[in-house]
């Protein structure tokens, strides 16, 4: 399944069904601040990403063969329980999602 924040942004999470598919993405991210509270004690970081998948589906609005271009633009803020992220997602498909999300995603960011 594909679709959500960095697994083709713009759509909504696993709402791609595909038989065969090959995903490549690149993630950029800086530290824009450091937070000195208890509460968020690590840092608020921005960053934005650049998604490229060729599916093969049987999806009638992608087609048999799809190449879809995706990217997102995303802040993230380190929690005592997970990361947690806010991002805007689009794609070639006139596809936009906004997401919220909390916890470590594939692939992981690792900050």
């Amino acid at each position: 399944m594909l679709g959500g924040f960095l697994n083709l942004s713009g759509f909504s999470s696993d709402t791609v069904t595909a038989n065969n598919y090959a995903i490549g993405r690149a993630v950029f991210y800086n530290k824009l601040a450091s937070l000195g509270s208890s509460l968020f004690g690590g840092g608020i970081y921005g960053g934005a990403s650049l998604e490229l998948a060729t599916i093969h589906t049987d999806t009638p609005i992608l087609g048999s063969y799809a190449l879809i271009t995706a990217g997102s633009v995303f802040l993230g803020v380190d929690t005592p329980i997970a990361p947690l992220y806010l991002a805007f997602g689009l794609n070639d498909e006139s596809q936009q999602a906004i997401y919220l999300v909390l916890g470590r995603l594939p692939g992981s960011l690792g900050y």
